[in-house]
């Protein structure tokens, strides 16, 4: 969640199984007018001779590629934070949103292995209301590049989306990929399969130990076109390591060190971290609100009341208790 109504949602293999997963499902009218923006990322890791897909993706009867075979770690807190191990070769790939931005950020760091390795991540996009599914659309998905990245429009009028790395080329394609099988959603009784469009790749090498950044970035409903420098890949991988490392940190403060039974408990944290996630700022008066839940919800003025105690109170954020 990233304080505005938007946020992230996936499953542990990436797979995409639902309408709602997505990397950032952004909020255009915090903490409203949510849309999906970008669905997912893929990568191969091409080390020692070979190449390594790591994506999963569902289709009627297959899984392709079969990514899951190389993830040997998966862990949720701080944040989600996923390890691949391809013949002794070690990539660590962690996730998250920017808070009070619709921005989110994918970090990779070549833990271990013998020598340079090539990375190629594609991004997958969309431009649809968070609640349905695009089949078969026109959309023309005008792109514009610059170094490192390019800023990808939809349709005229469509809120842009930026794409931006730390490090290595943008290569601009365009490609839709069709029928994305979403199981949950065929359990639901609804409709199951979307198409995604793959705009480009992202193409860099990592020595072990390097570290590459990609963003992307939405201007509408946060902090506007100007909040990251885009098209210059040094401080983007700065701006990105900062906020990677302020996420890392989690939740702090007496209310954790007070409710916990013990330093190396990390529970009262992370039941800090779930608080604050429902929190959002409301555009129009710049309060914070209280979301009912995700990934359906926004505000409602039953749920604010029922959960205030909870996520207001005990947690020691008085300041925060006056909610609209």
């Amino acid at each position: 969640m990233n304080g505005i109504g938007g946020f992230a949602m996936g499953t542990a293999c990436g797979a995409l199984t639902r309408r709602y997963h997505g990397l950032l499902v952004a909020s255009l009218e915090p903490p409203a007018c949510r849309r999906l923006l970008v669905a997912k990322v893929d990568e191969v890791l091409g080390a020692g001779g070979e190449a390594f897909a790591l994506g999963v993706n569902f289709y009627r009867g297959a899984v392709h590629p079969a990514g899951y075979r190389y993830l040997s770690l998966f862990e949720a807190y701080p944040v989600p934070t996923f390890v691949y191990t391809c013949r002794g070769w070690l990539l660590e790939k962690r996730a998250f949103l920017v808070p009070g931005e619709n921005t989110a950020v994918v970090a990779y760091r070549l833990l271990a292995g013998w020598g340079e390795a090539r990375l190629e991540v594609e991004p997958f996009l969309q431009c649809r209301d968070y609640h349905g599914v695009v089949r078969r659309t026109d959309w023309p998905f005008r792109q514009d590049p610059f170094p490192g990245g390019a800023r990808v429009e939809a349709y005229p009028g469509a809120p842009p989306v930026y794409l931006s790395a730390s490090r290595g080329e943008y290569r601009p394609e365009g490609t839709w990929y069709h029928d994305f099988f979403y199981p949950v959603e065929r359990e639901r009784g609804l409709e199951d399969a979307e198409d995604h469009y793959r705009p480009g790749r992202f193409v860099l090498s990592l020595a072990p130990g390097e570290a590459a950044y990609l963003v992307f970035h939405c201007p509408a409903g946060g902090r506007g076109e100007a909040a990251w420098p885009w098209g210059r890949p040094s401080l983007v991988g700065r701006k990105a390591a900062a906020a990677l490392a302020a996420r890392s940190r989690g939740p702090a403060g007496g209310a954790v060190r007070e409710a916990g039974d013990g330093e190396g408990d990390p529970s009262p944290a992370r039941l800090l971290l779930a608080a604050r996630a429902f929190y959002a700022r409301r555009r129009s008066t710049g309060r914070y609100t209280l979301l009912a839940g995700f990934p359906w919800f926004t505000d409602w003025g039953r749920d604010a009341l029922i959960a205030l105690p909870g996520v207001a109170l005990i947690p020691g954020r008085p300041d925060r208790k006056s909610v609209v």
